[in-house]
């Protein structure tokens, strides 16, 4: 959050009074699991609170099935931590971390992986055409390795994205 204010996304039940808080990653997350977006890397930001929005009366509350729940943006003004991902797993590095360590840039279990010389997981892309998982495939040709990002929808939707290197 490297604004100056953090907005979060707060839906709340009217009848049982069941509420949630949601950042962008959240927010995100929600549209997907209630299918009405498909995962894509490039979602903007905008779009996505605003349909967030427009579709929250039809959302159900998970505790007890009531419609119509309320929506409300949230600033956080006195955020005065900036969060940060780490780059292996994409989960959230703590403050005491990023204040013992000002240049982190992996979590804990994730450092000590590293510091034990093993892989970090490839993390996770999705399809832009359907939505699904992508995996990560090595085909070489020649003396060059290209790597192919393939769609792993039965049937196939026949996606791949190539990274070329030599």
């Amino acid at each position: 959050m490297n604004e100056e204010s953090a907005q979060y996304r707060k839906i709340e039940c009217p009848q049982c009074g069941w509420k949630t808080l949601l950042d962008f990653q959240g927010v995100f997350e929600w549209l997907v699991k209630h299918r009405i977006l498909k995962r894509n890397r490039g979602a903007d930001e905008e779009i996505v609170y605003e349909l967030f929005h427009a579709m929250t009366e039809r959302f159900s509350c998970p505790k007890c099935s009531a419609k119509n729940l309320r929506y409300q943006v949230v600033r956080d003004d006195f955020s005065d931590t900036e969060t940060r991902r780490c780059q292996g797993c994409r989960a959230v590095i703590p403050p005491e971390r990023i204040a013992y360590f000002p240049n982190v840039k992996y979590c804990a279990s994730c450092a000590e992986k590293l510091e034990r010389g093993e892989h970090l997981p490839v993390r996770a892309e999705y399809c832009p055409v359907c939505g699904k998982m992508m995996s990560l495939v090595e085909v070489r040709e020649g003396r060059r390795t290209v790597w192919q990002w393939v769609c792993t929808t039965v049937p196939s939707c026949r996606y791949l994205e190539t990274e070329r290197r030599k």
